[in-house]
């Protein structure tokens, strides 16, 4: 079972991007990260099922990975999983003023450019572009009720 923080990352936040990659993560999220004031390190990584990035504190990282090392070199399939996830994640860090720069590669792969939507998602943060939130992300609020019932916690009847 992934670790839960305190206080979970929920919420919708638009900010912008410098030139640089640097993005201001919200203060909520980093309260929720670092509650005693120390601002440190996440993981940002590609989302496996949409065109975002993930950013997971490292203890939520390490838990969520931790299966992937009894199986180092198990199989192709556990060593392609591996190299694919790896190689296109990065440790970054937050500076003092809660910014952490997205490298290049990580932008390119999703599209992100100035304009930013960061949506907490329990224990780790998407972060997508805004055209793109706008145009897939933004919808499911009103797919709020079937999804619901899909995941098994009821919702009413449309």
């Amino acid at each position: 079972m992934l670790a839960l923080l305190l206080f979970p990352l929920l919420g919708y936040f638009a900010h912008t991007m410098d030139e640089r990659g640097r993005v201001s993560l919200p203060s909520i999220f980093r309260d929720a990260l670092w509650p005693n004031g120390e601002i440190g390190r996440m993981v940002i990584c590609p989302s496996p099922l949409l065109d975002c990035l993930r950013l997971y504190p490292l203890e939520v990282w390490n838990e969520l990975v931790a299966p992937t090392f009894h199986r180092m070199e198990a199989d192709t399939v556990s060593m392609d999983f591996r190299r694919a996830l790896f190689s296109n994640s990065v440790v970054a860090e937050v500076d003092r003023v809660g910014r952490v720069i997205i490298p290049a590669n990580l932008r390119d792969l999703v599209a992100l450019s100035d304009d930013v939507v960061f949506c907490g998602q329990q224990n780790y943060v998407e972060c997508w572009s805004k055209a793109r939130w706008e145009s897939e992300g933004q919808g499911l609020v009103k797919e709020l009720a079937v999804l619901m019932r899909k995941v098994g916690l009821g919702g009413r009847a449309t």
